[in-house]
């Protein structure tokens, strides 16, 4: 089966080229994860537009997260989360990553996504440690304030 590469895949090409694969290996793996498309005359024709408008979409995911990284770099304090807690300190429930990158988002602007913070569930009041971890950038450690 022919095939246009969408992305480079090891053993069989890189991205952009036409290549020649088995029916089932097309089928059952480079296809459903997009990995690769049919090749057509049309598209071997216009693989170029695919292969410029793929890096774009990619340029478009760095910058953004290259001005996440400097927005929360450039924040003055704490994420502050206000949560009820009894009297001992101890939170009824948690505050998790969802909500530490919601706040994040009110405060920057950008999205956050969850997955992009790293930190234990806090169950109590008082201050955890988050890391910010973007692929190509470096780790940011953030005071999180967990107050009742």
């Amino acid at each position: 089966m022919k095939l246009i590469l969408l992305t480079a895949v090891p053993g069989l090409g890189d991205q952009g080229d036409v290549v020649e694969s088995k029916a089932g290996y097309a089928q059952n793996h480079l296809l459903p994860k997009g990995l690769a498309l049919r090749a057509t005359p049309e598209l071997i024709a216009s693989r170029k537009d695919l292969i410029a408008s793929r890096e774009r979409e990619e340029d478009l995911v760095v910058a953004a997260r290259v001005a996440l990284h400097e927005a929360v770099l450039a924040l003055p304090a704490n994420i502050r989360i206000k949560a009820k807690a009894g009297p001992t300190g101890r939170l009824f429930g948690a505050v998790n990553r969802r909500q530490v990158a919601t706040a994040l988002s009110r405060v920057t602007g950008l999205d956050v996504e969850r997955g992009a913070l790293k930190m234990n569930p806090a169950r109590e009041t008082g201050e955890h440690t988050v890391l910010l971890v973007l692929p190509d950038l470096p780790e940011i450690s953030l005071v999180l304030e967990v107050f009742d």
